[in-house]
């Protein structure tokens, strides 16, 4: 390439640099953050002392009557009441 070219392909590629550097340099905007309040709260853990307490009453899901096939008194009842039960479990012992 003669040397003519070549100083005006540099001088093409130098301008652009120039024109580039100073567009976005015009082109900036300040840009504010917008602060938001924000509210904050500290967790802490209750002490153990503290027991709420509350009324009411709970009633069963599922009641059954149950009964046997021979009269007898009870002496020991094996099932807690709430205790889920499978078949041919112990649930009464009645008096022989």
């Amino acid at each position: 390439m003669p040397s003519k070219q070549v100083s005006i392909i540099s001088l093409f590629i130098l301008l652009l640099a120039a024109f580039l550097f100073f567009t976005d340099e015009k082109n900036k905007q300040t840009v504010v953050e917008l602060i938001r309040p924000v509210r904050i709260t500290e967790v802490l853990l209750a002490p153990k002392a503290i027991k709420l307490r509350f009324s009411g009453t709970t009633q069963a899901v599922d009641t059954f009557n149950i009964s046997f096939r021979v009269p007898g008194n009870i002496i020991e009842f094996a099932a807690q009441v709430g205790t889920p039960l499978e078949q041919g479990e112990l649930i009464a012992r009645l008096d022989s």
